[in-house]
This record gives structure tokens, C-alpha cells and sequence, in this order.
């Protein structure tokens, strides 16, 4: 390997890292000082229920990012489950399913979402354009006189 191509990929790995770090810093609002707060929620569901020696299947509404809150981490915990995640009208749906489930069973859900730091964009009025009246003359002036008397 010659020396440019590490330092090429040095550079590389620098460069991402940096382009991860700002994003996480200015979009997500990750705090850079260890005594600066930030709005975090921690949301954490458990699920349980006596299962019958039958399938189930659990399904649940979650969290999804939206222009003003972010998914950060997201976990998902049964043992022996299968799951898949969709939206459905607009909401994010979790569903565990299992072939046979007997006893006792437990979910666990967690994630953590926060508060996203983007200013609004600010909408301006569009200035309304200037009208100017045609001139109109002969047969246009007649013609627009007809269509007026019609009208009103």
C-alpha cells in the first residue's frame, strides 16, 4: 500500500467523521459541553402476557422522526419473536409474531427521542404583481363591452 493511499484514506475517515460529529452537533443538538441540557425522553413499554401454546402476535404503535422530534436509539427485545415494522395511516407500527408461544411472554420496547434544534423556515408573502389595464381600441374595446354587459 503506498503512503498516499493511507493518507488519502486518513483524510477520508476524517472527513466523515467530522461531517458526523456537525450533524449530531448543529441538526440533532447533541450538547459538546458536559454541563449543557438537552430535551431527551426515554420511552420504554413492556408487554406481557400468558401465552396458551398458540401463535401470537403483538402489534404496537411507536415513535417514528418527524420535522420537530428525532428517533435517536431505538430497541426492541423478545426473545424468540419475529418483528417487522411499517407505517400504517401515517404511524409507525411494530408487530412480534411467534409460531408458538406458551406461559408467560415478555416485550420490551425502548427508544429515545429528542428535540430537533432547525429553525422553521420563514415563509414570505409573494408580493402581489402590478396590473396594468390594456388599452384596448376598436374591435377589442367592443368585443370587452359585450362580455361585460354579459356578465353583469
Amino acid at each position: 500500500m503506498n503512503k498516499r493511499h493511507l493518507y488519502l484514506l486518513a483524510l477520508i475517515l476524517t472527513l466523515i467523521g467530522l461531517g458526523v460529529f456537525l450533524f449530531k452537533f448543529l441538526v440533532m443538538g447533541f450538547p459538546l459541553t458536559p454541563f449543557a441540557t438537552v430535551d431527551v425522553w426515554n420511552v420504554e413499554v413492556r408487554l406481557s402476557f400468558n401465552a396458551q401454546n398458540e401463535p401470537a402476535k403483538i402489534s404496537l404503535f411507536i415513535p417514528q422522526t418527524t420535522h420537530r422530534f428525532i428517533v435517536v436509539n431505538e430497541n426492541f427485545i423478545a426473545r424468540g419473536y419475529g418483528l417487522s415494522t411499517k407505517i400504517e395511516s401515517g404511524n409507525r407500527k411494530a408487530t412480534w409474531s411467534k409460531r408458538k408461544a406458551k406461559g408467560k411472554q415478555v416485550l420490551y420496547y425502548r427508544t429515545v427521542v429528542q428535540k430537533v434544534r432547525i429553525k422553521e423556515p420563514r415563509i414570505k408573502p409573494a408580493k402581489m404583481p402590478e396590473i396594468e389595464e390594456p388599452e384596448l381600441i376598436g374591435s377589442s374595446l367592443e368585443a370587452a363591452r359585450s362580455l361585460f354587459t354579459e356578465i353583469l
